[in-house]
């Protein structure tokens, strides 16, 4: 594996590069908002990365704005503690299982996020209940230890309606 190949994760490290997070998230550009992870831990934390592009920054419906909005970070740390659970519940990546945002409690919006910063995006699980596959995630995401946005947030799992034939 090169070193510049971000597309793989090193085994055992809890990295995850694109590819990997494609397997878990059904999302595909431009809604997929997780670059990669550089680290997970099951059961806790999780601490990923999305480059914020121009792409992202004209997504805003404010065109004197050149800034990722709010809405799309609440979206990229939604998809990060769902990487989270999947990890925490040992779920396979094949899309039978999907979570779905279900809440956000305490957002918090400090500052925003411009073309060519690296926005770190943190989950960390507050309560996961297995059975009834329902997570709680307080979450972060910053640019140079700078506040973007903060929320705590609720997440429901289910079974995909493609594999379920509903």
């Amino acid at each position: 594996m090169s070193d510049l190949d971000i597309s793989r994760s090193a085994p055992g490290d809890g990295s995850m590069g694109i590819r990997e997070i494609m397997q878990f998230l059904p999302h595909r550009f431009p809604f997929l908002l997780v670059d990669g992870v550089e680290s997970c831990i099951p059961g806790e934390s999780i601490r990923g990365y999305k480059n914020v592009t121009r792409h992202d920054a004209g997504s805003c419906s404010n065109r004197s704005v050149s800034a990722m909005p709010t809405l799309l970070v609440i979206e990229a740390l939604a998809q990060v503690a769902v990487l989270l659970a999947m990890k925490t519940l040992s779920l396979n990546p094949n899309h039978e299982n999907l979570f779905f945002f279900a809440g956000i409690d305490d957002g918090t919006f400090h500052d925003h996020a411009q073309p060519g910063d690296k926005l770190y995006l943190e989950a960390r699980v507050l309560r996961l209940m297995r059975g009834r596959g329902i997570g709680k995630f307080a979450t972060r995401a910053y640019v140079a230890e700078k506040g973007v946005a903060g929320a705590t947030m609720l997440a429901a799992m289910r079974q995909s309606p493609l594999e379920t034939g509903s």
